[in-house]
């Protein structure tokens, strides 16, 4: 059976990115049981594009703030997980454009005892300037055909989701990362006196 999803999004300071995000979330082809933004003190526009896009919406939808007094995106993350119903997370940052199966492939690679660790592709600033505005596939291929794509490989989804089992890791990027609410509780979240940006 496939889990429930709390979708956490973290932003800071990016509405344009954040709006764009937000919109791919709508057109996902399993929509996530709820949504929450952990936002890290950015200005009244963040909230302002989340607002609207939540009142249109039929999931639980919050936006969790804080002050921001430098990079603390492991508090406002812990507050996120801390407000979050669901039993399985999905984080994923705010200006990662998710893929219409994105939620979708989180669920069927979820196993007992185990985290998802996804990759994601790097666009350059003359795609990024319009990348989310229009169809997916047509902003990642109009990316790629213009040079401006990095991690090509991650942006092109496979029939199915691709998966290796690793034990191996010294760090987890959390730009993309699904795991189950009770195994953060056991480790008490994430730690808040890491500051700044890295895995």
């Amino acid at each position: 059976m496939k889990p429930a999803v709390a979708l956490i999004i973290s932003t800071y300071d990016q509405p344009d990115y954040l709006r764009r995000v937000l919109r791919a979330v709508s057109g996902q082809v399993a929509p996530p049981a709820e949504v929450l933004v952990a936002d890290d003190g950015s200005d009244e526009r963040a909230a302002g594009v989340f607002q609207e896009w939540a009142g249109a919406q039929s999931c639980r939808s919050e936006h969790l703030w804080q002050a921001h007094e430098g990079f603390r995106k492991g508090r406002i993350l812990n507050e996120a997980i801390a407000r979050a119903r669901a039993e399985y997370l999905v984080f994923l940052d705010g200006d990662t454009v998710p893929h219409p199966l994105f939620i979708s492939d989180h669920q069927r690679l979820a196993r007992p005892e185990r985290f998802v660790q996804g990759h994601r592709a790097l666009i350059g600033r003359r795609a990024a300037r319009h990348f989310g505005e229009g169809p997916f596939r047509r902003d990642r291929w109009q990316a790629l055909l213009g040079g401006d794509l990095s991690g090509w490989k991650n942006a092109f989804r496979w029939p199915a989701p691709l998966r290796r089992l690793r034990r191996d890791l010294r760090g987890v990027r959390g730009c993309n990362l699904a795991i189950w609410r009770e195994h953060l509780a056991k480790v008490n979240g994430y730690n808040e006196e890491f500051t700044g940006w890295g895995r």
